[in-house]
């Protein structure tokens, strides 16, 4: 596992934001390890304790893109992908302060995200840059994640690299 670094300014929206909801404060700043190190991949963090590398992750975003099948193996029914893909909910997130839509899973489009542009966008964005998904109209999965995590108001690494992987997309 690579060790992550964070920028000098880099903290959890939660924790530097004064009038952040309290709860906020009590859930992230009680985590007992560093983020990006061998211990934080081995405690239990529900919605933040995934680990993986961008290979993998695209991989996975390459199968629901494919309708639930991967080197030609059925993983999943095109109509469960369908299911998680459809709104579940829309909303403030308390964490990052942002509006964010949700299917069962997913982030979806259109949101004010790090998904880009294509409307049909979904995957999910990560603490300090990591954002990864699928552009299904354009039979496309993307993965980026990062050694340097950074304030999401001044990060547009995933931005750059996905106005660009869109251009190459559409020719």
């Amino acid at each position: 596992m690579a060790e992550t670094t964070r920028a000098s300014n880099y903290n959890y929206t939660a924790l530097s934001d004064p009038n952040a909801d309290v709860r906020l404060k009590h859930v992230y700043g009680m985590i007992p390890a560093e983020r990006g190190t061998s211990s934080f991949a081995k405690i239990e963090l529900p919605g933040g304790g995934g680990v993986a590398n961008a290979f993998s992750m695209a991989r996975l975003y390459a199968m629901l893109v494919n309708g639930g099948e991967l080197d030609g193996v059925r993983l999943l029914k095109p109509e469960t992908i369908a299911v998680a893909r459809r709104q579940r909910s829309l909303g403030d997130d308390p964490l990052s302060g942002r509006l964010l839509r949700f299917g069962v899973g997913f982030e979806l489009n259109p949101n004010p995200s790090q998904l880009g542009a294509p409307i049909d966008a979904f995957g999910h964005t990560g603490a300090g840059g990591s954002t990864h998904g699928a552009w299904p109209s354009l039979h496309t999965s993307f993965s980026y994640t990062m050694r340097e995590f950074q304030l999401e108001s001044q990060d547009v690494r995933a931005a750059e690299l996905l106005a660009g992987l869109i251009d190459a997309c559409r020719g």
